[in-house]
């Protein structure tokens, strides 16, 4: 009864205590029960604690020696703590032993992305499709993911538009392409056509400053979040709603958010989701002028963000792009090219905020050039114009990269 209870809890996150309390009554009495040590660790995983999570899968797996699931189980675990070459020979070696799986070459190619190692990628790729064509979706999907990051657009969009117009595949990707280009119209074409991918429109709003259309698209998702008891979404929504705020400069319901944020959180067991108060509140410090408070926030949220586990929406771009805003508004122009920097080595946490990969090249001219070192600084300008040539007109970055680049040809 303590599994079925446990499972049944598990399957919202505002009842993840009760499940924890099940599955320890159950191990309390089987302490080798694999299932119980397995769905255990499940709940520890979802909360991000990965070494809690490792510590259980490893004793399943002593429990059944047979099985892959738990080995599957450790190798996600360790691709959230960025041990990417741990997973990959737990994957490898498991997969040897099911060779008939696509499941695990799908995997592999997973991992070799999330290690910048795009073209190996690729190969695991074709070996997962040459054994289970019924992965074609998800290998042209991955296909598109990995040419992205690559900086091939035109060939991403081109593995999107395999899909038919009517696939919601095809219009995610398509917008993921628009968004790195600077292209957020576009994005908008594809996001706002129906089925109505309300979240990301929501974003896309507030990041090109319609304001009160992304607030009341966050306003809107939140409350179907609570009614659909979407725990972690909640925590999200939440933070893009106090981000939007800061950016409307209504900072009293901006603090009132972070507030509420914080609470929020506090009453979960997803106490890493931490990040998301403490970088809504780095934005406040940042908006009332003290860089240095700003910093100590975002250095605590950028040390709280997993490393990518699966293709999906990551804030450590944003994080990070924070962090070096306030180092350079500090005046501390080397760390703040430190942050730039690591933007620029992301690989899967950057697959739909391209953007940000983008700006990275245009904070690092404005560095570079208040440094005095003219060379560099025009380099990451026309990197910066070069990725976003088709980009919306309008957009404020664009046009000054344009005005500084051409005080730095007049010398």
């Amino acid at each position: 009864r303590f599994i079925i209870a446990g499972d049944y809890y598990r399957l919202s996150e505002e009842t993840f205590d009760k499940a924890v309390e099940a599955y320890e009554q159950l191990l309390e009495m089987y302490p080798d029960d694999s299932t119980g040590l397995t769905n255990l660790g499940l709940v520890y995983y979802e909360i991000e604690d990965f070494d809690r999570a490792e510590e259980l899968f490893q004793q399943s797996i002593q429990s059944n020696r047979e099985g892959w699931i738990a080995k599957w189980n450790i190798a996600e675990t360790y691709m959230g703590q960025g041990y990417y070459d741990k997973a990959g020979l737990i994957i490898e070696e498991t997969g040897r032993l099911y060779p008939e799986q696509s499941r695990f070459p799908a995997q592999m190619a997973l991992i070799l992305v999330c290690e910048g190692k795009y073209d190996q990628a690729l190969g695991q790729l074709e070996r997962a499709l040459t054994m289970d064509s019924g992965q074609r979706v998800g290998v042209t999907m991955m296909r598109g993911h990995i040419y992205l990051l690559k900086g091939d657009f035109d060939r991403a969009e081109k593995e999107y538009k395999t899909f038919g117009e009517s696939i919601s595949s095809r219009r995610i990707g398509l917008s993921t392409v628009y968004v790195a280009q600077g292209k957020y119209r576009e994005a908008l074409n594809q996001l706002e056509s129906k089925p109505v991918f309300s979240e990301a429109v929501a974003y896309v709003n507030m990041i090109i400053g319609n304001y009160t259309e992304a607030m009341s698209g966050f306003s809107e998702i939140l409350k179907k979040s609570i009614k659909d008891r979407r725990y972690g979404n909640q925590i999200a929504i939440r933070h893009l709603i106090g981000l939007t705020h800061v950016l409307m400069k209504d900072m009293d319901a901006a603090q009132q958010s972070a507030e509420d944020l914080r609470e929020f959180i506090e009453s979960g067991l997803r106490q890493k989701a931490k990040r998301f108060y403490y970088h809504l509140m780095g934005k406040i410090e940042m908006e009332k002028g003290d860089f240095s408070k700003a910093i100590d926030f975002f250095i605590q949220a950028v040390n709280l963000t997993p490393s990518p586990i699966e293709p999906r929406m990551y804030f450590h771009p944003m994080f990070l792009s924070s962090l070096g805003q306030a180092y350079f508004q500090n005046g501390d122009l080397n760390r703040a090219q430190e942050e730039y920097e690591k933007i620029q080595s992301l690989t899967l946490h950057k697959l739909q905020t391209g953007d940000y990969y983008a700006k990275s090249y245009y904070w690092l001219g404005k560095i570079f050039q208040k440094k005095g070192e003219r060379s560099r600084a025009v380099e990451d300008y026309e990197t910066f114009l070069d990725l976003w040539k088709d980009a919306d007109s309008g957009i404020f970055e664009l046009e000054d990269a344009r005005s500084q680049l051409a005080s730095l040809d007049s010398y």
